[in-house]
């Protein structure tokens, strides 16, 4: 139920805005329009809260099936989670309410996917760069399954320096085998890589391997 959700970053999350840069397996979204609650019944708006809203559903199950009205209604929070008596037999309501926020759930069944990123101006990886520092143009292909980098090449190279080439090859060879979600930013609504490290800013990146990682993971 949408109340006053972000429609814009919604959208953005069921569609592929980068076209054939991203080839993915995945079944493509349908589109389909929606809107907020609060947009859609502005005289309403001052009673469309989520708490307002969770009222109203659970009156509405009431009426729909009818039970014993002396039980009354029983608020669930997450204290639940830890009853013994929901997490025994066939309940397993901690084991299941874990399993929904591990890697695993979260990142471990995105479908095949093969992303490309390019390079066209040294000064978008090394903020210093003034032409001089051995960077060129070029463009990483990151092939994934199931949240796992299966390759990674460096294509379309045409560097200045070949001591900075090795390097850059080096480090895309050796993103094979990570997590995805290591070497890019986090959604915003998502949990974080428990294996991630912070990579320094671009103006603080010193090495080449630094600064590269870092461009990766804010375009990737």
């Amino acid at each position: 139920m949408l109340l006053s959700a972000s429609l814009g970053s919604l959208g953005s999350s069921l569609r592929n805005d980068r076209g054939e840069l991203l080839v993915t397996k995945g079944v493509a979204s349908v589109p389909a329009p929606v809107a907020n609650l609060t947009d859609a019944f502005p005289d309403r708006k001052a009673m469309l809260e989520h708490q307002g809203f969770v009222q109203a559903v659970v009156a509405e199950f009431h009426r729909t099936y009818p039970g014993d009205e002396s039980k009354g209604k029983t608020e669930v929070d997450e204290g639940w989670l830890d009853k013994p008596e929901l997490n025994e037999g066939r309940w397993k309501l901690r084991e299941n309410f874990e399993e929904l926020q591990s890697w695993g759930w979260v990142f471990g069944q995105t479908p095949e996917f093969t992303h490309r990123v390019e390079m066209h101006d040294s000064s978008e990886v090394d903020a210093s760069s003034t032409g001089e520092g051995g960077w060129g143009t070029f463009a990483v292909e990151v092939h994934s399954k199931e949240g796992i980098v299966l390759d990674a090449k460096l294509v379309d190279a045409r560097f200045d320096n070949a001591e900075v080439e090795r390097r850059v090859r080096a480090v895309v060879q050796d993103l094979k085998g990570r997590r995805y979600d290591e070497l890019a930013l986090p959604p915003p609504w998502g949990p974080a890589s428990s294996t991630a490290t912070s990579v320094a800013g671009i103006d603080k990146a010193t090495s080449i391997e630094d600064k590269l990682l870092h461009w990766l993971r804010t375009v990737l």
